[in-house]
């Protein structure tokens, strides 16, 4: 558990800078490439969900194998939209 909790605080700071310099960057430029700031925002959501959940579900481990499924699933969804499909 001290792992997710690690991960969370890192993944905390790494949310913050990249959203910062996302915001500065969006406001000089029209177009950012927004995959790091999705990657650290589901980094950093998924993590404090498991660590959220494992408060009220202690003995399930269905929980390390769905948290990050679901984080693989949506980045790779993310990339897909970002890469594949024209933009408007």
């Amino acid at each position: 558990m001290e792992t997710i909790k690690n991960l969370q605080k890192v993944s905390l700071v790494f949310f913050i800078i990249i959203g910062l310099i996302h915001l500065v960057t969006s406001l000089i430029i029209n177009r950012t490439f927004d995959l790091p700031f999705a990657f650290s925002a589901l980094l950093y959501g998924l993590s404090s969900l498991k660590i959220n959940l494992n408060h009220f579900y202690p003995e399930k481990k269905s929980l390390n194998v769905l948290l990050p499924g679901l984080g693989i699933i949506s980045l790779g969804l993310l990339i897909y939209f970002n890469f594949f499909t024209p933009d408007i």
